[in-house]
């Protein structure tokens, strides 16, 4: 006699879904502000200024005021010297009295000639009068920026999956003689 086995393995059976996210996100509100900076350039061009009156009255070419002034000092100046000189002579011929010919002679001779002196010179003694004018005066405003930032959170939905687990096939086995003979052995 022969034993037949069968047997059948059980199946499980699984329906699942998946969860499901969803994520709705906006960006933050932001807001900038701004003041954009300046810069104010002011430009006094340069500008040269030269003085030459110092210069030129070294070399004669004076204005007429300061020029009437000098040849009126000059002409005083003069006059008074030629005072003081015939009033040195009259007291000279005073204090000579008797020797009237030889003190005429020497005023004579005093007067008689000029003693120039003779000297080198370079004009003009002054150097002129240069004066700079002008520049650059820069006014710098830095900008200003200001922020404001709202975030806005993230709105989530989630929905969560689920699994079923059942048995789908049962296990079985079975055990079955099959045939005629029966050996019986004792």
């Amino acid at each position: 006699m022969d034993i037949r086995i069968s047997q059948r393995f059980a199946q499980i059976g699984i329906n699942y879904t998946q969860p499901q996210m969803e994520i709705v996100s906006k960006p933050a509100d932001m807001e900038i502000t701004q003041t954009p900076p300046s810069l104010d350039i002011i430009i006094d061009y340069p500008q040269v200024h030269v003085d030459l009156t110092a210069a030129r009255a070294d070399i004669g070419y004076k204005p007429i005021v300061p020029f009437a002034t000098e040849q009126a000092n000059r002409g005083q100046a003069s006059a008074l010297e030629s005072i003081n000189r015939i009033a040195q002579e009259g007291d000279s011929l005073a204090r000579s009295a008797g020797k009237g010919r030889e003190i005429i002679g020497e005023i004579a001779w005093n007067n008689a000639f000029d003693n120039y002196e003779f000297n080198v010179d370079m004009i003009p003694h002054s150097p002129p009068g240069i004066r700079v004018t002008g520049g650059i005066d820069v006014n710098y405003n830095p900008g200003r920026v200001q922020l404001n930032i709202r975030p806005n959170t993230p709105e989530i939905q989630f929905v969560p999956g689920n699994i079923k687990i059942y048995l789908e096939q049962e296990p079985m086995i079975k055990i079955e003689a099959v045939g005629t003979y029966f050996d019986l052995v004792i």
